[in-house]
């Protein structure tokens, strides 16, 4: 069983690839490592990993921001400068 700080694809799937049988990230309630632990030892809960990383799972590989790709999004649904800056509470630069 892995708890790990960072919950990329790459880590998870190496991980579970490499015979974990849970990979828990560090930003679950400590409340539930307990039952986490406890399903994970009988087989009765499982992480579904996609065969391959999103497009955004590959963005943030690249080294881009929540932010950079936040905008990236707005600009793919052809939003101006005026309404990025509206929906992202930022101001709008010339």
């Amino acid at each position: 069983m892995v708890l790990s700080a960072s919950s990329a694809y790459d880590e998870v799937s190496s991980a579970l690839d490499r015979g974990a049988r849970a990979f828990i990230a560090k930003s679950v309630d400590p409340l539930d490592i307990p039952s986490a632990l406890r399903q994970a030892w009988d087989w009765t809960v499982f992480y579904a990993v996609g065969s391959l990383p999103g497009p955004e799972d590959e963005l943030r590989a690249a080294g881009l921001t929540e932010c950079e790709i936040t905008m990236l999004k707005a600009l793919a649904r052809r939003l101006s400068n005026r309404a990025i800056s509206q929906e992202l509470w930022v101001t709008e630069q010339p």
